[in-house]
C-alpha cells in the first residue's frame, strides 16, 4: 500500500472515529431528554416520578469527563467514577425529603468549550428542573400533611361536614356524615347536591343553599325537616358557607347538627308542661311551685284568688309567709325532708 493510501486509510479511521463519537455523544443527550421528559407530565404523582428518575439516572451517567453526578434516595445511590474531581467545577446541590426519605443530589460541570451552548442549557436545565420538582413535591407533602391533620380533626366531631364544587358535586364528607345520612359516604360524594338526591331530602334545604350561593354569604339554616338518604325523618341545623376563589363561587362548606333527639326531646317537655299547666290550673285547690328556698316559681288560679296576690307578687314572698298560721310548722317540717331527701315527694 502506498503512502498516499495509508494516509487516507488514517483520515478514514479519524473520520469513523469522529462520526462514532458525534452518534455516541447523540445517544448521551437523547437519554438527558428522556430524564427531562419526566418532569413533562402533567398528571404525574411523586410517588410515580421518582422510580423513573432513578431508572433514568444512569444513562445520565454516561458523561464520565464532562459532568459527575452523585445522587440519593434513602439507602439507594448512584454517583459517576469521577464523582470527586468534579469539586472544582460549578456545583449544585439539592437536599429534600420526599415521602419520608432522604433525597440528596450534587451534579458537578465545567462551562468550557467542552460542552456545545445546547448541552450546557441543557444541564442547567437539568439542575432547574430537579430544584422545581424538588420544591413542588415538598409543598405537596406539606400539603397532604395538613389535609390529613385537618380531616382528623373534622372526623373526630360530631357534627357533618361535606364540602362541594363548583358544580355542586360533593367531593368530601366527614364520618359524621355516615351516620346522620344512614349510608355509606361512598353514596354521597360524587352526588351533585341540587339534582341527584330525593326531592324529600332537598326540598326545603335546596332555597337556603341557592341563598348563599347566590349573596356569597354564610347562610343559617336551623330546625329544618330533612328526609335522610336512609329515609329517615331528621331536623336538622347548621351553616352553608359559599367556597370564593378568585372572586368566583367555588363551592360550598356545608355543617349539619342533627337535632332530631334534641328537637323530639323539646317536644315531650313541652307537652308534659303544658299537661302540668293544665291540671294546676283546673285544680280546685290551691297549688304553688316552690324552688329550693322557698320562693313560689308558678301558682294557679285557685291559690292566688284565696290570698288575693298576683302571680308576680307571690314570687317575690317565701312561702311561709303565704301558708295557714296552723299549717306553717308543719309544712316547713315537710318542706324540709324534702329537700333533704327524708321523704318521697310522690308520697307527700
Amino acid at each position: 500500500m502506498t503512502d498516499l493510501g495509508n494516509d487516507l486509510e488514517d483520515v478514514a479511521d479519524v473520520l469513523d472515529s469522529i462520526e462514532n463519537a458525534i452518534i455516541k455523544r447523540k445517544e448521551q443527550l437523547k437519554d438527558i431528554n428522556n430524564f427531562l421528559e419526566i418532569f413533562d407530565e402533567p398528571n404525574e404523582e411523586s410517588h410515580e416520578i421518582l422510580p423513573k428518575i432513578l431508572q433514568s439516572l444512569p444513562g445520565f451517567f454516561r458523561f464520565p469527563k464532562l459532568i459527575s453526578v452523585r445522587l440519593d434516595y434513602g439507602k439507594k445511590g448512584f454517583k459517576t467514577e469521577n464523582f470527586e474531581i468534579g469539586s472544582d467545577s460549578d456545583e449544585i446541590a439539592k437536599y429534600a425529603k420526599i415521602l419520608e426519605k432522604e433525597f440528596r443530589i450534587k451534579v458537578y460541570y465545567n462551562e468550557g468549550k467542552v460542552f456545545t451552548e445546547y448541552e450546557t442549557q441543557l444541564f442547567k436545565r437539568i439542575t432547574k428542573v430537579l430544584e422545581l420538582y424538588l420544591e413542588n413535591t415538598r409543598l405537596k407533602e406539606k400539603r397532604r400533611l395538613l389535609t390529613t391533620f385537618y380531616r382528623e380533626i373534622l372526623n373526630a366531631i360530631k357534627n357533618g361536614v361535606w364540602v362541594s364544587n363548583e358544580k355542586e358535586i360533593i367531593t368530601y364528607c366527614n364520618s359524621a356524615m355516615q351516620k346522620i345520612a344512614g349510608v355509606p359516604i361512598e353514596q354521597i360524594i360524587g352526588k351533585n347536591v341540587l339534582t341527584d338526591f330525593h326531592e324529600e331530602t332537598v326540598k326545603i334545604f335546596k332555597k337556603y343553599y341557592i341563598e348563599a350561593k347566590n349573596k356569597s354569604k354564610p347562610v343559617r339554616y336551623k330546625n329544618i325537616l330533612v328526609h335522610t338518604p336512609s329515609g329517615r325523618k331528621s331536623i336538622q341545623s347548621g351553616w352553608l358557607i359559599p367556597r370564593i376563589k378568585d372572586g368566583k363561587y367555588n363551592g360550598m362548606v356545608c355543617t349539619i347538627d342533627d337535632v332530631t333527639e334534641k328537637h323530639q326531646i323539646k317536644e315531650q317537655l313541652d307537652e308534659k308542661k303544658s299537661l302540668y299547666e293544665a291540671i294546676i290550673s283546673s285544680n280546685s285547690i290551691g297549688v304553688a311551685l316552690v324552688d329550693m328556698k322557698g320562693h313560689p316559681l308558678e301558682s294557679n288560679d285557685y291559690l292566688r284568688e284565696m290570698f288575693g296576690y298576683s302571680a308576680e307578687e307571690l314570687r317575690q314572698m317565701h312561702f311561709k309567709e303565704f301558708t295557714h298560721p296552723h299549717d306553717k310548722g308543719k309544712d316547713l317540717t315537710l318542706y324540709k325532708e324534702l329537700i333533704a331527701g327524708k321523704r318521697d315527694f310522690r308520697n307527700v
